[in-house]
């Protein structure tokens, strides 16, 4: 089957446009960042998170199952570089940051022949947005201290700095981002994978992810001594979860309903 032929049977299973996720995870996560209240800021990567599985789910259509998890890494790892611009200096510049590195990367890989992918530079940008946004979402509200905006200040303190780096709680946020962003298409791949499923999936993923930072921040309060960081940690962590279980209970919901055939087998390895 030719580019083409893909594309058209790609489209066929489509329920939600890429544009209208996209402008969705543009205005929310950047405001949650700017907004700098980290409860809120968590909560406003899912969009980001939904926006990046479905890049993923575009590139990958053409046969990248082995791939999936590696165009996952790139975009967050071109969203942790430019989050530090954007936590340093302003969020836009980092979103500016983001988007050029993502487009000169898909035109060097276009250009090389290296991935031959209609439309590559788009969603490579696509992908380094989305994971900047769900980063930057998850950095303001694992290590932020207090609620005044970030837009025009600085959030790369030394207690932020400590928050992250010198715990080492900066790789489980990392592997949160990138897990949350290519484990959808990833589960669901196959001949029969549409995009309503994969993206409940990314409910289910995105949930976690808050629910981890919840508990990364917990942590951070106990390290930092700052108690007040808990009021915040709490609310993401229970969030998180409420968010996780109802992910996963419309995933079932919707497998059940598309299954040919669902049997309960019992508790694994009993009897055996």
């Amino acid at each position: 089957m030719g580019h083409s032929g893909v594309v058209a049977k790609a489209e066929e299973k489509i329920s939600i446009r890429s544009s209208y996720l996209a402008a969705l995870a543009l205005v929310l996560s950047l405001s949650g960042i700017c907004l700098g209240i980290p409860s809120i800021a968590a909560l406003l990567a899912i969009p980001s998170i939904i926006w990046g599985a479905d890049a993923v789910r575009r590139i990958a259509s053409y046969g990248l199952g082995t791939g999936v998890p590696s165009i996952g890494n790139l975009s967050v790892s071109i969203g942790i570089l430019s989050s530090l611009v954007g936590l340093k200096y302003n969020p836009i510049l980092g979103l500016l940051v983001a988007g050029a590195a993502g487009f000169m990367f898909g035109i060097i890989t276009s250009r090389l022949k290296i991935l031959k992918i209609p439309r590559l530079p788009r969603l490579i940008t696509e992908l380094a947005l989305s994971g900047y946004l769900t980063l930057t979402c998850l950095i303001v509200g694992v290590a932020k201290t207090d609620l005044l905006p970030v837009f025009f200040n600085s959030l790369l303190t030394d207690d932020v700095v400590k928050a992250l780096f010198w715990t080492g709680f900066i790789a489980s946020i990392y592997w949160a981002s990138t897990l949350a962003i290519f484990h959808p298409f990833n589960a669901g791949l196959g001949a029969d994978e549409r995009q309503g499923r994969t993206l409940r999936i990314a409910i289910v993923t995105s949930g976690m992810a808050v629910c981890l930072s919840g508990i990364v921040r917990l942590g951070n309060a106990g390290i930092l001594g700052r108690p007040w960081m808990v009021y915040d940690a709490a609310v993401m962590i229970i969030a998180g979860g409420l968010i996780w279980v109802y992910g996963l209970l419309s995933l079932y919901n919707i497998c059940s309903r598309e299954s040919a055939l669902t049997l309960w087998t019992g508790i694994p390895g009993r009897g055996v």
